[in-house]
């Protein structure tokens, strides 16, 4: 299992290639932009298992055999932080969806009741 000093540069690399994605779009070199998504999309996807292994960890072994209020406030930080990181690396996805479903509610609301 990866350690934590692997996160900070697959997190960088995720963003670093957003900015390279959309240059490229906006360029429209459609080539570059499939490999580079294919590229970020590995790397994410990395990224998710290396939390989730920590997320599974925390959960079953190390918060419930925490004895200490110390350790358990430690333990749980650490639940908070690595929750953050795969919020980070999938910031646009989020957004997306969100974006996506206001979109649907927007136009369920005007189909209903603006425009019956």
């Amino acid at each position: 299992m990866c350690t934590w000093p692997s996160l900070p540069s697959r997190l960088s690399v995720t963003k670093k290639c957003s900015s390279i994605e959309q240059k490229e779009e906006s360029r429209g070199n459609e080539a570059y932009v499939a490999s580079i998504k294919e590229y970020r999309t590995r790397i994410e996807t990395e990224l998710s298992k290396i939390c989730d292994g920590i997320l599974k960890l925390l959960d079953s072994h190390l918060v419930p055999s925490a004895t200490a209020a110390e350790s358990k406030v430690f333990y749980l930080k650490m639940k908070g932080d690595y929750h953050r990181y795969l919020l980070a690396a999938y910031r646009e996805l989020c957004q997306s969806i969100v974006v996506g479903c206001l979109d649907v509610h927007q136009f369920t609301f005007y189909s209903l009741i603006v425009n019956p």
